[in-house]
C-alpha cells in the first residue's frame, strides 16, 4: 500500500479574530483518517481538533488522485459545534 500524507492550512479572519483551519489526510499502512483542527485567536485562544477513519469510497478517490468536494466539511463542522 502506499503512503500518503497531505495538509493543507487556511488563515482568515473571523470577527475580528485570527483563524486557522488545518486540514490533514494520511494514509499510512493501515493508518488511514482524515483530521480537522481549527484554532482561534484572540483574547482567549481555542484549538479544536476533530479525526475520523476514511470510508472506503474516500480512500479509492484519494489513491486515484480524484477530488473529493467537502471531505472535511463534516470535521470542520463538529470542530465548530463543540465551541
Amino acid at each position: 500500500m502506499n503512503s500518503f500524507n497531505s495538509v493543507e492550512v487556511r488563515k482568515k479572519i473571523v470577527d475580528g479574530k485570527k483563524e486557522i483551519v488545518t486540514n490533514r489526510v494520511v494514509i499510512q499502512g493501515k493508518t488511514r483518517f482524515k483530521q480537522s483542527t481549527v484554532v482561534r485567536k484572540g483574547k482567549k485562544t481555542t484549538r479544536r481538533t476533530c479525526k475520523k477513519k476514511l470510508t472506503k469510497k474516500e480512500l479509492d478517490c484519494i489513491m486515484a488522485r480524484r477530488f473529493i468536494p467537502g471531505l472535511f466539511d463534516e470535521c470542520v463542522r463538529s470542530c465548530l459545534d463543540e465551541e
